[in-house]
Parts: C-alpha cells; sequence; structure tokens
C-alpha cells in the first residue's frame, strides 16, 4: 500500500491569485441582475462572506432607486 508522502494546500493568493478571476465572474453576474457596482466599489466586497456580498450591490441599488 502507498503512503501518501505530501500534501499541497494552495490557500490564495500563495501559488495563485484567482481574485481577478473570481472579481471578474461577480461582477459579470451582477451586471446580469441590472447590478452595474462601479469598480472602485470592489474594494468594499474584500473579504466580505458571501451573504454581504451580494446584499451590498442590493441595497445600493435599492438606495439609488428611491432618490
Amino acid at each position: 500500500m502507498n503512503k501518501i508522502k505530501t500534501i499541497i494546500f494552495d490557500m490564495d493568493g500563495v501559488l495563485i491569485d484567482s481574485e481577478p478571476i473570481h472579481e471578474k465572474a461577480e461582477m459579470e453576474i451582477c451586471r446580469e441582475f441590472g447590478m452595474d457596482v462601479p469598480k472602485k466599489e470592489w474594494d468594499n466586497f474584500a473579504e466580505k462572506n458571501w451573504k454581504a456580498f451580494f446584499l451590498m450591490p442590493v441595497e445600493n441599488t435599492e438606495k439609488a432607486m428611491s432618490r
């Protein structure tokens, strides 16, 4: 029986920085739902959980529509 000798864990940004790929996909999803979030606002999403990520543009859109 072969024993496992090595396991590699890639914590995001150590081996591959996938943040730009995720950012692009998330921006496209928001646009598909009519929420065009300016690039400068994406910094506010860093390190947020998924619920906060998706609620922020909805809340901002609701505020803009009520003006």
